[in-house]
C-alpha cells in the first residue's frame, strides 16, 4: 500500500491501495489534523485547545483548562489562584488571577471560585482583613469570628484563634480569659498577686491598682510609702534603672515575654516588642512567623496574593511571587 498526502497539514489522509491503484481518502476526527505524508489515522493529532489520543476523539478543553499546542492527550488545568471562562483555550494566559487576598482550586472555571484567604472576609466584592479582635482560620467568603469576652488581637487579619490573647485586666484560665480576681492584677494574660497588705478591685490591670492599707504605694516587696518611678525597680535597698529585656513599674522588675525584648528603663509590658520574624501568639510569648506570612511589629501579616515567604520572615520584601507569577 502506497501513502499519498494531498498538501500541507490537513484534516484528511489518503491511501493508494496496491493492485488496482484505487485511492482511499480518510478524514481526521473532529478537532484534529495530520501532517504532510500521513497514511494512518493515528497520524491525526488533536489541535491546540483540545485533547485526546492520536487518531481518536479530540475533546475541546472546558473552561478552566487549556492545551497550548497540538498532540496533547489531556487538557492542563488552570493553576490554583486563577480562573478561566474560555472554552477550547490554547494558552495559560486565559487563566486570570484571583483578586488580592483570595485564591481558587486548580481548574477553576469562574471568578466565583476565588474565595478569601484565611484572615480575610468578603466585603463589597473584595477581600478585607478581619477587624481587630476577630479572626478567620479557613478559606472562604464567610465572616470573621469574634475573639470573645476579655480577648483581643494585636492587629487586623488574624488567621487563628491563637492570636486572640487576653486583654489587660484578664488572665488566661484554661482555654478562656477570665476577669482578674480581687487583690491581684493581670497583664499579658498573667495573674499576679498584690503584695502582702495591699488590695485591688476586680479587673485590675496594673500593680498600681493594688493599694496599701496605709495609703502607700504597693510593690511586690510589700507596702512602702516611697515608690520608684516608672521604668525603675526596688532592689531591696534602693530604686534602680530597669535593664533592657525587662519592664519595671511600681517598684517591680518583670521579664519580657519569650522571643521579645525591650529597651532599658521600660515601664510597661507593652514596651516589650516581639523579636523580628515573630508575632504575638495565643500565650504571653511571641511565636515564630509562619511560612507565607511576614511579621513586623509583632503582627502576623499574610503575603500578597500568589506569593509566599519562608518561616521567620520579617518584612513584605521577603514575600516572593509563586511560580508562574511576577510582580513587585
Amino acid at each position: 500500500m502506497r501513502s499519498v498526502h494531498m498538501g500541507e497539514d490537513s484534516s484528511d489522509f489518503v491511501h493508494d491501495v496496491s493492485g488496482d491503484y484505487s485511492i482511499e481518502l480518510g478524514t481526521c476526527p473532529d478537532n484534529s489534523n495530520s501532517p504532510r505524508g500521513s497514511s494512518e489515522e493515528t497520524d491525526c493529532v488533536c489541535n491546540a485547545g483540545s485533547a485526546g489520543p492520536d487518531g481518536g476523539e479530540c475533546i475541546l478543553c472546558e473552561a478552566g483548562s487549556y492545551t497550548p499546542h497540538r498532540g496533547i492527550t489531556v487538557c492542563a488545568l488552570c493553576p490554583a489562584g486563577t480562573h478561566s471562562t474560555v472554552d477550547a483555550s490554547t494558552s495559560v494566559s486565559d487563566c486570570a488571577p484571583c483578586g488580592a487576598y483570595s485564591s481558587s482550586p486548580n481548574g477553576s472555571a469562574a471568578a466565583t471560585a476565588c474565595t478569601c484567604n484565611a484572615g480575610y472576609t468578603e466585603s463589597g466584592g473584595a477581600c478585607e482583613p478581619c477587624s481587630q479582635n476577630s479572626y478567620k482560620d479557613s478559606q472562604g467568603d464567610g465572616a470573621c469570628s469574634a475573639c470573645g469576652v476579655g480577648r483581643m488581637t494585636a492587629g487586623t487579619g488574624a488567621l487563628d484563634v491563637s492570636q486572640c490573647v487576653c486583654a489587660a485586666g484578664y488572665y488566661k484560665n484554661g482555654g478562656s480569659c477570665a476577669s482578674c480576681p480581687a487583690n491581684s492584677w493581670c497583664e499579658g494574660g498573667v495573674q499576679l498577686s498584690c503584695p502582702s497588705g495591699a488590695t485591688s478591685p476586680l479587673g485590675s490591670d496594673a500593680i498600681t491598682d493594688c493599694t496599701c492599707s496605709d495609703g502607700g504605694a504597693a510593690t511586690e516587696d510589700g507596702c512602702r510609702t516611697n515608690q520608684c518611678s516608672t521604668g525603675q525597680y526596688w532592689n531591696s535597698s534602693q530604686c534602680q534603672a530597669c535593664p533592657a529585656g525587662k519592664w519595671c513599674r511600681a517598684d517591680t522588675l518583670q521579664p519580657c515575654p519569650l522571643n521579645s525584648t525591650s529597651e532599658a528603663n521600660s515601664g510597661s509590658i507593652s514596651a516589650c516588642a516581639c523579636d523580628v520574624g515573630h508575632y504575638s501568639g495565643g500565650t504571653s510569648s511571641c511565636v515564630a512567623c509562619v511560612a507565607g506570612h511576614f511579621c513586623s511589629g509583632g503582627v502576623l501579616q499574610s503575603c500578597p496574593g500568589e506569593s509566599t515567604s519562608p518561616a521567620l520572615s520579617r518584612d513584605i520584601s521577603d514575600c516572593s511571587c509563586n511560580a508562574g507569577y511576577s510582580g513587585s
